[in-house]
């Protein structure tokens, strides 16, 4: 092979390879870049266009991409102050006693029980 053959697929090999690797850094940028409003859109959020544009437009200022991060991931609902009481719950009725087993105590349960004619 001609050495001048050999230098050109070397540069060619080179220009490729850099032209490969630039556009995964692109990309990778890219997707780092968008988080927020692909965070919005997996959790599929209320205002996720909004938090695109606000992603497209400001997100380039760290300021804008953390907002718009924050919006994605807090969706806007931010937690209002309420309070919380513990109100227990009432106890349960008294069950009716049964009937116990000494003779007295089976007289007065039958008093107390009408008798059907």
């Amino acid at each position: 092979m001609n050495p001048a053959h050999v230098n050109a697929f070397d540069q060619l090999l080179d220009t490729m390879i850099k032209t490969v690797c630039d556009f995964t850094v692109f990309c990778v940028i890219l997707v780092l870049y968008f988080a927020p409003w692909l965070l919005a859109y997996v959790l599929d959020r209320r205002r996720q266009h909004a938090i695109g544009l606000l992603n497209l437009c400001l997100g380039w200022t760290l300021v804008g991409w953390v907002v718009a991060f924050l919006w994605a991931y807090q969706d806007g609902s931010w937690p209002s102050p309420s309070i919380l009481l513990y109100v227990p719950s009432p106890p349960p009725p008294p069950s009716p006693m049964p009937p116990s087993s000494t003779e007295e105590d089976s007289r007065i349960w039958e008093r107390e029980t009408p008798v059907s004619s």
